[in-house]
């Protein structure tokens, strides 16, 4: 799906409106220092979120989200990964709390 001239999938989609309607800025597609393209980046509380679809529920997929988590934690970041299948709208809210 296409928005603002980025390809973002449905769920990314949901996950950025939900940010816009909480009033929280971020960078879609977010490309780290070290090469990792982050779903979404909150840049003033260093926070990447990270929409994982149905394609991360597999054991591989799940161990490079692991692998992925820990190294963006190395770097500094707070990671939000949220799953496709759990309330976007709270997940995002645990953000202003």
């Amino acid at each position: 799906m296409q928005r603002g001239g980025l390809y973002l999938t449905s769920l990314e989609v949901a996950v950025g409106d939900a940010l816009d309607r909480a009033g929280i800025g971020y960078v879609p597609q977010y490309s780290t220092r070290t090469g990792f393209v982050l779903d979404f980046a909150i840049l003033d509380r260093h926070i990447a979120i990270e929409a994982d679809g149905p394609l991360h529920d597999s054991p591989d997929a799940r161990k490079r989200d692991a692998f992925r988590s820990h190294r963006l934690k190395q770097e500094g970041w707070t990671v939000l990964r949220i799953h496709w299948s759990e309330n976007i709208e709270k997940a995002v809210g645990s953000l202003l709390g």
